[in-house]
């Protein structure tokens, strides 16, 4: 099974979860606002239960189609790490985590780690004197 299929796969069942809580979630408040034992209330909280169900199941259901072919062209596209080092990707992600913490300096700070790993420096324009 491909990683495609099984996040579709996924995707399916998580949509079903949402169709099946949001069904009971409205079937269960109009009961629990009900009278007990009233058989009017529990038919009425069956059907609108089932009709909140069934809205959510088309909503998402469409809604499944453009993810779906967001994560087909996902998996058909090449990812940004083909044809790079393990080294290069160690360094860069090193870099972008100094970047995040501490912007540039950090950034600097990464660039001087990663060289003292073994793992490469990557020119910083500002870095040139």
């Amino acid at each position: 099974m491909s990683k495609y299929d099984l996040k579709v796969m996924l995707l399916e069942r998580l949509r079903l979860l949402l169709v099946l809580t949001a069904a009971l979630a409205v079937g269960g408040a109009i009961l629990h606002a009900g009278r007990p034992g009233d058989f009017f209330t529990f038919g009425f909280a069956i059907v609108t239960g089932y009709g909140v169900g069934t809205i959510v199941d088309d909503l998402s259901s469409a809604a499944m189609v453009g993810v779906r072919d967001r994560l087909r062209q996902s998996a058909e596209s090449p990812k940004p790490t083909d044809g790079m080092s393990r080294r290069e990707l160690a360094c860069r992600r090193l870099q972008l985590v100094g970047d995040r913490i501490a912007g540039p300096r950090g950034r600097r700070v990464a660039n001087h780690v990663s060289a003292a790993l073994g793992l490469g420096r990557i020119e910083i324009p500002a870095d040139r004197h």
